[in-house]
């Protein structure tokens, strides 16, 4: 496993393939993979035999005839009406800088009725964030990513309760609404933590565990009524 972002995130992944799968859709079910690169669950849909689309920002540009390039803050969606039997909109809620409602409608209109939609994003009060806080340090992006592409950043943060109300906002019907650990200690990694970093890793797995409003992940799945 030499692709880093794939080491990093492969447990979360892995969760939303297995959710997917769980649907039980019909196996040419059309799936739309928003915000989809790097491929890696385009690319698992597709070798699962669906007929997948993706959208790809401007930034991360991928060249396939089936992955549109756009900015879906600016841009609309290149498909027509009741279209998709699912969205997958992954860590990608985080990242936006204008109101998601028109997004979220936008998925909406696009979606089959009885189709789902898939989303993950970081939670904002995990447990990593509150002890940043107690320990009076940012949980803001660092200073230097100013200077960067306002897209390679966490614009806004949610909790579940939030998620669920953009949600419900776009009429969807809100299916499981939960937060998950995504990068539990356990996952599997190139390079093995030290003896006191696992130590630490394990010990925030347990409080997760017994807390799962501090989980790091929020993961929803609604349908189109």
């Amino acid at each position: 496993m030499k692709d880093k972002y794939l080491q990093i995130h492969y447990y979360r992944l892995n969760l939303i393939l297995n959710q997917i799968k769980s649907l039980n859709l019909n196996s040419s079910a059309k799936i739309l993979d928003v915000g989809c690169y790097p491929p890696h669950i385009f690319n698992g849909l597709t070798k699962s035999g669906y007929d997948t689309y993706g959208i790809s920002s401007l930034h991360e540009k991928i060249k396939n005839p089936k992955i549109s390039i756009l900015n879906i803050e600016t841009q609309k969606f290149p498909y027509p009406q009741s279209y998709f039997d699912l969205i997958v909109f992954s860590e990608i809620l985080e990242h936006l800088t204008v109101d998601p409602d028109p997004i979220f409608d936008q998925i909406y209109n696009t979606l089959k009725p009885g189709g789902f939609l898939i989303i993950t994003t970081p939670n904002a009060v995990r447990l990593h964030n509150l002890i940043k806080i107690i320990f009076a340090k940012n949980i803001y992006f660092p200073i230097y990513q100013l200077k960067q592409s306002l897209y390679h950043r966490h614009h806004r943060e949610y909790t579940q309760n939030e998620v669920k109300d953009l949600l419900l906002n776009s009429k969807f019907d809100v299916k499981i609404s939960k937060n998950i650990t995504a990068y539990p200690p356990f996952r599997p990694k190139n390079q093995k933590d030290s003896f006191f970093l696992k130590i630490i890793k394990w010990t925030g797995y347990g409080l997760m565990l017994l807390s799962p409003a501090r989980r790091d992940t929020i993961f929803v799945l609604a349908s189109k009524s």
